[in-house]
């Protein structure tokens, strides 16, 4: 397993996307309901804790990992999603959009597998995406 990227960034909106770069139609998302997970071919959106945190009067950041091969195994969060993610040439873009914090991902074109972990469960301030190394399905370019 590799980690990829560790990072702490405001959820605006409350949610953290993971999608193709390269595919101006894989975000933005809209959670229409109660969904963990909003999904695209190229794309998903984690819905996470609000981004303004009461308590605190401020936003709050959430953590974000991307890691390659397997979760950590210290980590003890829920899966919340598995499934199918279409890479393009200029690989993932993971993070707010809308704060502006995206970080690029270096993936291979192809339909890659991904897991979505998240802790807690319920309103989850720590969001760890798990991208298998290789795509099952390579597209030529």
């Amino acid at each position: 397993m590799t980690q990829l990227l560790f990072v702490s960034t405001i959820p605006y909106d409350g949610q953290i996307l993971f999608f193709d770069a390269g595919d101006d139609g894989s975000n933005p998302f809209v959670f229409v309901g109660s969904e963990s997970v909003a999904s695209r071919s190229h794309g998903l959106a984690v819905k996470t804790r609000a981004d303004l945190v009461t308590t605190a009067n401020d936003l709050v950041p959430v953590k974000v990992e991307v890691w390659l091969g397997e979760a950590p195994t210290d980590f003890g969060g829920v899966i919340v999603w598995t499934g199918p993610i279409t890479c393009g040439e200029r690989g993932f873009t993971v993070g707010s959009v809308i704060g502006s914090d995206t970080h690029p991902i270096d993936a291979g074109p192809g339909v890659h597998s991904i897991t979505v972990l998240v802790q807690p469960e319920v309103e989850p301030n720590h969001v760890v995406f798990v991208l298998d190394p290789k795509p099952f399905i390579h597209v030529p370019t």
